[in-house]
């Protein structure tokens, strides 16, 4: 029976051990919590020039939707039905436009790590070749050890959590610094 907990007496925690709970809970909502604003992209949108890469971006994600998507970075007829056919799979209202809440079910269909391929580490990869003082990387769509790097890399100058794992809230950092 060794190793097993026996469950009628209570388990006693030595107080070395004890976490507060409300901490770790901030801890948690600070790293699921999205940073800035991602700008949302639609039809309607003036001015696109400074949100190129957030489409291009957004093309490479959307190619679960059409695996032929260009990332071109132009919000044309093609990435308009990319969204919409997104947007409805997933029970989105379906607007053409990439709202904060579209991004949000993106990057988080797009959590990365060590490991990953894909058009989502595609489009991490392009973000992180973009940021000002980051090396150009390769496109691959493998997460090995130089995309894990350059990824921890970042969170440490933006004093987030070092952990080489692309979550909503890195998604949104580097969305929103390239916009």
């Amino acid at each position: 029976m060794s190793g097993l907990v026996d469950m009628s007496r209570p388990v006693v925690v030595p107080a070395d051990v004890r976490v507060d709970l409300r901490l770790l809970r901030t801890a948690q909502a600070q790293r699921v919590m999205p940073g800035p604003a991602v700008p949302s992209v639609g039809p309607g949108s003036t001015d696109l020039s400074h949100v190129l890469p957030v489409i291009s971006t957004a093309q490479l994600m959307l190619r679960e939707v059409d695996p032929s998507l260009q990332a071109d970075g132009v919000l044309g007829p093609r990435t308009r039905a990319a969204v919409l056919d997104f947007q409805r799979t997933h029970e989105r209202p379906a607007t053409g436009a990439i709202g904060q809440d579209d991004w949000r079910l993106l990057c988080t269909r797009n959590t990365l790590a060590i490991g990953c391929t894909g058009h989502g580490v595609q489009a991490c990869q392009w973000l992180l070749s973009h940021l000002p003082d980051v090396e150009p990387m390769e496109m691959d769509g493998v997460f090995g050890t130089g995309t894990y790097m350059t990824v921890r890399d970042v969170q440490r100058r933006l004093g987030m959590v070092e952990d080489g794992v692309v979550d909503v809230g890195l998604w949104f950092r580097l969305l929103s610094a390239s916009a």
